[in-house]
């Protein structure tokens, strides 16, 4: 089976260690990347704010204070989600490309949308073996491989034409119609939309905005020299005040607030994968 170990990457921001990893060639149209990280000191983590994507997260020291589960989803759509103050953290989280959760539970996405949940709520009995034989890895690696060889094992077909739809709302979305869109996948909007709630628990104009929204926070976060209205105007908001209208709806609070303590903290929006080199997965 194809393997992307090598291209395994381990980066320090003291005091935080973090790494990245993409996901084996199989897993890969399902799979945005594996990524974690690693800290002996009290670290304020993120408040988790809503997006397209969907992420598990699996602790093998002191989970989140916010969240107090070892292992939990997070995939909120409507809301945001503060993870609060720990020392000793060190967890591998599973990041899925948009829509694609799916693949892999028989839950509906509807039902998983801003809710935290712990492995066993997903997969039964088959996500508490996981856990269990995940705290008996002693690295990475092998934590990456027994979560390789999990998802493989749960993967199962899925709705192709809402993925491939999903895929160019993320890619195209500030410029895709929702009408063209039903167009081009051959069905009629209502339908389109039916297809879309019962697949991924939102519409394509709800993923849409997401996205917008996403971006637009992830630049924010990337860019240093960002300013809140440029990004803003650069992903399809009308003005300034669109922008804060919907961060506020979405999180409650005002852009300027969030982003000017925010920005001196740990995040979790990803930086390019390769930054300080590759290492071997024995000497991690």
């Amino acid at each position: 089976m194809a393997s992307c170990y090598a291209a395994l990457s381990v980066y320090s921001c003291p005091p935080v260690k973090r790494f990245d990893s993409p996901p084996p060639l199989d897993l890969w149209p399902f799979i945005d990347r594996f990524w974690g990280c690693e800290s002996e000191q009290a670290e304020v983590w993120p408040t988790l704010l809503p997006g397209t994507g969907a992420e598990i997260y699996l602790h093998y020291h002191q989970p989140f204070p916010g969240v107090g589960l070892g292992t939990h989803l997070a995939c909120f759509r409507s809301e945001s989600s503060s993870l609060g103050q720990a020392g000793a953290v060190g967890f591998v989280a599973i990041r899925f490309r948009t829509g694609m959760l799916a693949r892999f539970t028989d839950h509906p996405l509807a039902s998983l949308n801003d809710q935290v949940l712990d492995l066993e709520a997903l997969w039964s009995g088959a996500g508490r073996v996981l856990y269990s034989r995940f705290l008996e890895a002693a690295t990475i690696a092998e934590r990456l491989a027994l979560l390789h060889g999990f998802l493989r094992r749960q993967l199962r077909s899925g709705d192709h034409l809402v993925e491939i739809a999903a895929d160019a709302i993320y890619q195209r979305g500030s410029v895709l119609q929702m009408a063209e869109l039903a167009t081009q996948s051959g069905l009629g909007l209502r339908q389109l939309e039916r297809r879309f709630q019962a697949v991924l628990g939102v519409s394509p104009a709800r993923l849409r905005g997401l996205v917008r929204f996403q971006k637009t926070c992830r630049q924010l976060f990337l860019d240093p020299d960002a300013t809140i209205l440029d990004t803003a105007l650069a992903h399809d908001y009308y003005d300034h005040a669109h922008f804060c209208r919907n961060f506020r709806q979405l999180s409650g609070r005002s852009p300027q607030a969030y982003f000017s303590e925010a920005r001196g903290l740990t995040h979790f929006y990803n930086t390019p994968r390769k930054l300080c080199g590759t290492v071997a997965p024995q000497s991690i």
